[in-house]
């Protein structure tokens, strides 16, 4: 799709989105176009207030820069859009998503953990916390979505299993579906866990930092394979098919490539269905990361022309959301529809726990809103960094609990997050000016469109 006529090199420039659509609410803001190189001969024109991109070529490039305008024929509002999208926030906080924080014990000591190492017996969840932490929940038909974290989780597999079942119970009588999730090292599923998580049709996060080296240099020896066997008893219950790996890198070199080869094999192999690989919590951000980033970059490319399924689920929804349009006004809704809750019955806004206390569950749930406060606008206009940096709209903010932890304030971006996440955008950019359209569409296929984009 042509945006102007061919230059003296014969190019004509294109969209690389897979489709242009109308937006919603707007308000007026200062263009904002960010330029990304693509071999010798084009440049992608990346407008931040639209989500559109142009490829171009290098004369076109030197044109636009001079010109600092749309030049005459460009289709009104693609480039230099001096309009973005208006987020608003809906004054609904209820409860839509609750992580029940089991307990800090755990049966590995993982390197990177942020949860303390100490000689201290941690507290277990207990019914009567679990029964009011339900209680979070509004009796408003929507689903009740409920995940279970630690520590690791299946230590308490018998605690697990009640609050399952009572919360089964709670939703057969309000008429509504409950959704569960686990996050657990699955060193200690056995075939009743299996079964258990497959009947009542669990999604599934399974730690795994790639080869088996890798993960035993930050779980400890022997890890991979308890870990390796649990994923088979999963396999075996039938539960593959909502299982996402969830790999994390710390240090440098961060073997980024290793890790995402290692992950996808996994998954060729039947035993996952998907690969979540990001840093851990306060990674620093270097050349050498750069680097390593760009070539599984290339990776995923070349495995996506290969015709296999390329699995990232930190690239694949950044490269989603430039090619439909997705604008993101937040990555988190901590303390705004979803919360969690620890084993002593303390009212978190993250299940990163860390300085994110809000309240208390047990024995009735009371918000501090003063608490709270900091997390209700979490919006990334509402952090300064984030309102001028051109990656805005397809980063939403990264993680708060992050920000709170490592820079003092939820508002406060972590610098090293903002280079990784702006590397990856210029890497996605090439990648949806270099793979063929089928490719991309096999990758990231339409949503489901039935409104224009959200703008709130």
């Amino acid at each position: 799709m042509g945006v102007y006529g061919k230059d003296e090199d014969g190019m004509t420039p294109h969209i690389l989105n897979l489709q242009v659509r109308p937006r919603g609410a707007t308000e007026l803001c200062a263009p904002d176009v960010h330029y990304v190189t693509v071999g010798e001969d084009s440049v992608i024109a990346f407008d931040a207030n639209t989500l559109v991109a142009v490829e171009i070529s290098k004369a076109q490039h030197q044109a636009l820069a001079l010109q600092r305008a749309v030049p005459e024929g460009f289709a009104a509002g693609l480039l230099f859009s001096k309009r973005r999208p208006k987020f608003d926030l809906s004054p609904d906080v209820s409860c839509r998503q609750l992580t029940l924080h089991l307990s800090d014990q755990c049966n590995l000591r993982c390197k990177y953990c942020w949860i303390a190492k100490d000689d201290a017996e941690p507290p277990v969840m207990t019914r009567d916390i679990a029964s009011a932490a339900l209680r979070m929940f509004p009796g408003d038909g929507r689903d009740l979505r409920i995940g279970f974290f630690g520590g690791e989780p299946l230590m308490h597999f018998g605690m697990l299993s009640t609050i399952t079942e009572m919360a089964q119970r709670l939703a057969e009588m309000d008429k509504r579906r409950a959704v569960f999730h686990v996050t657990t090292n699955a060193t200690l599923v056995t075939p009743i866990v299996a079964r258990f998580l497959a009947k009542h049709g669990f999604s599934i996060i399974v730690s795994c930092d790639g080869t088996p080296r890798l993960h035993d240099e930050a779980r400890g020896t022997g890890s991979y394979a308890a870990m390796r066997r649990g994923l088979s008893r999963l396999h075996r219950a039938g539960c593959s098919g909502r299982i996402v790996l969830r790999g994390t890198w710390s240090g440098m070199p961060a073997d980024v490539l290793a890790r995402l080869g290692a992950l996808n094999e996994l998954c060729d192999q039947g035993l996952a269905a998907g690969v979540a690989l990001e840093p851990v919590a306060g990674a620093a951000y270097g050349h050498t990361l750069d680097a390593e980033i760009r070539s599984a970059c290339n990776w995923f490319g070349a495995r996506a022309r290969s015709g296999a399924p390329p699995r990232w689920q930190y690239l694949e929804k950044t490269l989603r959301r430039i090619l439909w349009q997705e604008f993101r006004p937040s990555e988190c809704g901590a303390g705004r529809g979803y919360y969690s809750v620890g084993p002593t019955g303390l009212i978190y806004a993250c299940h990163k726990q860390q300085n994110s206390h809000i309240g208390i569950a047990w024995p009735q749930v009371v918000i501090d809103e003063v608490l709270r406060g900091q997390w209700l606008d979490n919006r990334f206009c509402s952090r300064k960094e984030c309102s001028l940096c051109w990656a805005r709209h397809v980063c939403g903010g990264a993680c708060r609990s992050e920000s709170l932890e490592f820079c003092g304030a939820v508002a406060q971006p972590h610098a090293g997050r903002c280079m990784l996440m702006r590397r990856l955008v210029c890497e996605v950019l090439v990648l949806a000016a270099t793979l063929p359209r089928e490719v991309l569409l096999r990758i990231c296929p339409a949503p489901d469109i039935s409104t224009p984009p959200a703008a709130s």
